[in-house]
């Protein structure tokens, strides 16, 4: 199959999906989601996708025709439906307002003015998340090379992995590109003067139950396949002896550390400023393959040469490519964060309602952003030294060989490292803040 058609097929399919995903989170999040909604869509989102493609690519019988597609499809939905809830419940009024909408139906109008108010209404409704769902979809790539889908991403990397000049895989990209940007420009035009409404930290009230039940729903829907890989990689673990990830592991955590902490800290210095924030959100929203393949590249070229075999390349490639994804989480951080109580529970040295405003939400947002970058692997298979080999990668080698036992227990001893390493970072930063009552 071509770029061009894969091109074609992953646009319609992405246009279809952000219709139907658009349509189901406006109808669910009529208000502002509780604010343990609001992180449990954030980690579903967030969680790296190669873990359900492990689950789903290994398990599931050889499809092909429209069962793949159903298939990639279903999944497809599961992984932009978190955002597309977060997005609408954040999101402001409609662009046209119940008045002026039944003003218009009470006039005989025209069929061609009934269309463009819907339109209208419609646009202003959702334009901005449909716009934001359709990059996500458009640009998927983990899920579709696990699940060798039929998408213009698979098609780009299999020819760049089977030797494919990087100036001939960059000319094959231009489509693909043309699209991201259009779409990029209509997301920046819709939201450029978005005011958000914050969440509530109020229990759920009757409106908001069926909102946070949905929500939750999707969150267990999301979590379910990293944890049935877990349950069966247990009984690998006594096979694997001379087996061992210890090295891809240490290399994931530490470029998951330093990328997700530069990530953190750009974003805090440009998140108050909506250009800046624009244009370091740029290259991340145009997805991990084409951000790795310009990086690639722009080290390629004789000034930055030198550059090529250390971690630079990929460090870049991760910091820009989590950069989205940290101005998000950093903007609904300073929507909901209640500065004056903030800063007056600090000067009366009150360490735990401080925490509660202020640090826990920046430790989650930063451990949120560390996991997102530990499950990186596009980035790291096309721009990290062999010595930088990451755990991801190696097991995403590894899937073409079929599931084993020693395979799953691979990923369970992958998934230990930084569920544990969390959990001691919360635990200590807790323990520290009832310390100091």
């Amino acid at each position: 199959m071509s770029i061009a058609e894969a091109t074609a097929i992953s646009a319609v399919r992405a246009m279809c999906m952000s219709a139907i995903v658009c349509f189901a989170s406006m109808r669910v999040t009529r208000r502002s989601l509780p604010s343990q909604a609001v992180w449990l869509l954030l980690a579903a989102f967030m969680m790296p996708p190669i873990l359900t493609g492990y689950h789903v690519a290994t398990t599931r019988a050889d499809a092909i025709g429209w069962r793949a597609e159903l298939e990639y499809s279903v999944l497809l939905f599961l992984r932009v439906l978190p955002l597309a809830l977060l997005l609408a419940s954040l999101h402001p009024r409609p662009g046209v307002g119940e008045g002026a909408y039944a003003f218009a139906t009470m006039r005989r109008i025209s069929w061609r003015e009934r269309i463009a108010w819907s339109v209208r209404g419609w646009w202003g409704d959702c334009g901005g998340v449909y716009c934001a769902v359709f990059l996500v979809a458009f640009q998927e790539f983990d899920l579709a090379a696990c699940m060798n889908a039929r998408t213009w991403t698979v098609a780009l990397f299999d020819a760049q992995a089977g030797g494919l000049a990087l100036s001939d895989s960059l000319r094959l990209m231009l489509a693909p590109l043309v699209v991201e940007v259009a779409a990029m420009a209509m997301l920046f035009v819709r939201w450029r003067c978005v005011r958000g409404r914050p969440m509530t930290d109020a229990r759920p009230n009757a409106g908001m139950m069926p909102a946070a039940l949905f929500c939750i729903a999707i969150c267990c829907t999301s979590f379910l396949a990293p944890l049935l890989a877990v349950r069966e990689g247990w009984n690998g673990l006594s096979a694997m002896r001379e087996f061992t990830l210890a090295r891809e592991v240490f290399n994931s955590f530490l470029l998951a550390v330093v990328s997700s902490g530069i990530a953190w800290l750009l974003a805090g210095w440009a998140a108050r400023h909506r250009l800046r924030a624009a244009l370091l959100a740029v290259p991340g929203l145009l997805g991990a393959l084409v951000l790795s393949l310009v990086v690639l590249a722009v080290f390629n070229a004789s000034p930055f040469q030198i550059l090529r075999a250390s971690p630079i390349p990929v460090l870049s490639a991760m910091v820009l490519g989590l950069m989205p994804a940290a101005l998000f989480v950093r903007y609904i951080i300073r929507l909901n964060a209640a500065t004056e109580a903030a800063f007056a529970a600090e000067s009366m040295g009150e360490r735990s309602i401080n925490w509660v405003l202020r640090s826990r939400p920046a430790l989650l947002g930063g451990v949120l952003l560390f996991v997102q970058a530990y499950g990186d692997f596009t980035a790291n298979s096309l721009l990290a030294p062999p010595a930088l080999t990451s755990a991801f990668s190696r097991i995403f080698n590894l899937m073409h060989y079929g599931r084993t036992e020693i395979l799953s227990a691979l990923l369970v001893v992958t998934l230990i490292v930084p569920v544990v390493a969390v959990s001691v970072l919360l635990f200590i930063a807790r323990f520290h803040v009832s310390r100091e009552r």
